[in-house]
């Protein structure tokens, strides 16, 4: 159940610009065990396969619930206290962050300082430049070519890479492409109340398609990075924790207001900014997110003691 529930972790988090579903897998202890599954899976002398099978399975079976819950409940979460929200994930990460410092970099005396600030580069820039203009109409498309089909394949192949990498934001990128609001609204609002058509079956399964490629592509160049360069990979993740966390921030302007439309087409726009009552659950809020870590931790800990 532990892997279903970090499958779930993964859905949601890809599910909010800004999160990474890879560093949930980091967060869980889970990442390395899972690149290590997905390379496995296709070699022949494999005598665990079905075992790295259901693992997998759990994981995607999980990410799917995830993405689904994220889409009914974290919606009205994120409309109404999204700074909190942020905070969260912020409390979560910067805990975690300390743990693979801890575990990976102390423990084993190394550290590359320069992929410590290209991981960090790599994860904040692109978020924060973004803007709300990057925005599209979650309005599916009632007619498709091959062109059409193709690109949202590529695209879903792009959002599975990036959605297995640490401090990577599946969903950011995916924003960033112009398709977020399509797929996750759109496409997924379509699912939601049960309006099934070739238009929608289609370009959802060579999407789905394009994820599990892009997952398997994503995992293989993982392993092959932490089996090869491992000071510097996981220098690069340490630094991509860390520039999540700083992303994750609310600040910018044009990221203080958000926009719904309901189903009439009418607009509703909502401005978000620190008074005293967001500045508190903002602290709690991050101070759940660290509870949360470190209970996690703690249990782990307990269960490696137990096995030595």
């Amino acid at each position: 159940m532990k892997r279903f529930f970090a499958g779930v972790g993964v859905g949601v988090g890809n599910s909010i610009p800004g999160v990474s579903g890879g560093t949930i897998l980091v967060i869980l202890n889970l990442f390395e065990p899972l690149m290590k599954a997905l390379v496995n899976i296709f070699k022949k002398d494999n005598k665990d396969r079905w075992k790295d099978i259901f693992f997998i399975g759990e994981i995607i079976a999980g990410a799917v619930f995830g993405i689904l819950l994220a889409s009914l409940i974290l919606k009205p979460l994120l409309w109404y206290g999204f700074i909190e929200v942020m905070y969260f994930f912020i409390g979560l990460i910067s805990l975690s962050t300390y743990y693979v410092f801890k575990k990976e970099i102390i423990k084993k005396e190394y550290l590359s300082w320069i992929f410590v600030v290209l991981g960090i580069i790599v994860v904040a820039y692109p978020i924060l430049i973004s803007t709300r203009e990057l925005e599209t109409s979650p309005l599916v498309p009632t007619s498709i070519d091959a062109l059409y089909v193709l690109i949202i394949f590529l695209v879903g192949i792009i959002g599975g890479i990036s959605m297995i990498l640490p401090g990577i934001s599946g969903s950011m990128i995916l924003l960033l492409l112009g398709y977020y609001y399509l797929i996750y609204q759109g496409y997924l609002g379509e699912i939601r109340n049960f309006n099934l058509n070739l238009y929608v079956i289609i370009p959802l399964v060579l999407f789905a398609l394009g994820v599990v490629i892009g997952i398997y592509v994503g995992g293989k160049f993982c392993d092959w990075a932490i089996n090869k360069y491992r000071k510097e990979t996981y220098s690069a993740i340490l630094g991509m924790l860390i520039g999540s966390a700083i992303s994750l921030i609310p600040f910018k302007e044009e990221h203080m207001i958000n926009t719904r439309t309901d189903a009439l087409g009418n607009v509703e726009k909502i401005t978000y900014q620190y008074d005293i009552k967001t500045i508190l659950l903002s602290i709690l809020a991050f101070m759940l997110g660290v509870a949360l870590i470190y209970l996690l931790e703690s249990k782990a800990n307990k269960k490696d003691k137990k096995v030595h």
